[in-house]
């Protein structure tokens, strides 16, 4: 019997940790604790050194051709980690940044969402992730099999056809 294969945006663990990195990492070592059977992989355009794993029992692949690894990281995330992934057959993508590579019927997808900046505080954001969320956000959200949230504010701006 094949292991469950656990595929996660490894950008999100981009040393030093941002609080979005904390979190992330440590709920990767939950995860890590609740299935010990599992097999997790961290995909990366940085190099090993850039990145924070969660314990030995992860593997990171990252993009090995030089030129790609500075690509923006959502373009990364849209093309080279999606070939990866799709080479590695993963069962389940975990996008602890939102995005996710857009795999189809390969694989289950479960984004982390942890504010909607993008709608309610632009100004606050970078130019790429600004235009990023623009541009996938809700669409990754929407075809997303699992959405967490790190909060719960029943106020908080809805996804509306308008954005």
């Amino acid at each position: 019997m094949t292991s469950l294969r656990i595929g996660m945006d490894g950008d999100a663990l981009r040393a030093p940790l941002s609080g979005v990195g904390h979190y992330i990492l440590n709920l990767a070592r939950e995860l890590d604790g609740l299935l010990p059977e599992a097999s997790f992989i961290a995909y990366s355009r940085l190099p090993a050194a850039a990145v924070v794993l969660p314990s030995r029992r992860w593997q990171l692949r990252t993009e090995p051709v030089a030129a790609f690894r500075r690509l923006p990281s959502f373009v990364w995330l849209k093309t080279r980690c999606r070939s990866q992934c799709l080479r590695d057959r993963i069962n389940v993508f975990w996008a602890g940044r939102s995005l996710h590579p857009r795999l189809g019927r390969a694989a289950r997808m479960v984004c982390t969402v942890h504010d909607v900046n993008y709608l309610v505080a632009p100004e606050t954001m970078q130019f790429q992730s600004l235009w990023s969320s623009r541009l996938f956000f809700r669409s990754d959200i929407l075809t997303a099999d699992a959405v967490l949230t790190n909060s719960s504010d029943r106020k908080s701006t809805r996804l509306n056809s308008s954005h």
